[in-house]
């Protein structure tokens, strides 16, 4: 999902060629990774699909975070979930928000999960659920609605 994600961020688009064997069929490993970047676009396809990249495509200090924009909406896009936390946090240092206008969102299939956050202006500290969403996995997307670039 890295790589989709990246080249999406920076304003591409993927190509995969998955040829069959001699039998014509696909592989098993790759109709399983095939399967798996289904189940994640349902879930998170709002953050990919008609998405355009932002002012930043990638956060400068939180690794393996990529921002998209569609829309009044930006997508934040990480694909390591903090553990060891009671409160996971990420930290987004490109973003700035108020708590009067901006909102967070996970995206999980559904109507999304709602996030508490801090703003300084100088990074938005989001906290994320003990656990990520049951059925996701890999990569997360968080819509952030009212917010500006710093």
């Amino acid at each position: 999902m890295e790589t989709l994600i990246s080249v999406v961020a920076y304003g591409g688009n993927l190509l995969l060629n998955v040829g069959p064997t001699s039998w014509g069929t696909i592989s098993p490993i790759f109709e399983e990774r095939l399967l798996t970047m289904g189940q994640w676009l349902k879930i998170n396809g709002d953050a990919i699909y008609r998405t355009k990249p932002w002012k930043y495509q990638v956060d400068s200090k939180q690794k393996k975070l990529w921002y998209l924009q569609k829309d009044s909406s930006v997508y934040a896009l990480f694909s390591e979930w903090p553990n060891g936390e009671s409160s996971p946090t990420i930290i987004l240092s490109q973003v700035n928000a108020t708590q009067r206008s901006s909102k967070f969102t996970l995206l999980d299939g559904g109507g999304g999960i709602n996030l508490p956050f801090t703003a300084d202006g100088s990074a938005v500290n989001i906290t994320l659920p003990k656990a990520p969403p049951i059925g996701t996995f890999v990569a997360w997307a968080i819509r952030m609605d009212g917010v500006q670039p710093i």
